[in-house]
């Protein structure tokens, strides 16, 4: 089975990208700039700004100053809980 994670062009190459970017963000506390984005993914720098975008425009990330942070969006989807299993 291929790993998304380790192949961003092959399978789901939009989704791992975006996953990648997404955990990223997740890992830093303060914002994150997009020239920082780009080198700590290695992603280009045009594919990450198109779905920072995206992801901006639906609520998924928030541009705070000249960086970018987890959205709102993604805190009511995704919000921090136990899991089933604990």
């Amino acid at each position: 089975m291929v790993d998304v994670m380790d192949d961003p062009e092959g399978f789901g190459g939009v989704v791992a990208r975006t996953a990648r970017l997404l955990d990223e963000l997740g890992a830093d506390a303060p914002p994150i700039g997009l020239a920082d984005l780009v080198r700590k993914v290695g992603i280009p720098k045009t594919t990450v700004w198109r779905l920072l975008n995206t992801l901006c425009a639906s609520g998924f990330v928030e541009r705070f100053g000249s960086g970018y942070v987890v959205g709102s969006r993604l805190m009511r989807v995704a919000p921090p809980r136990r899991m089933w299993w604990c």
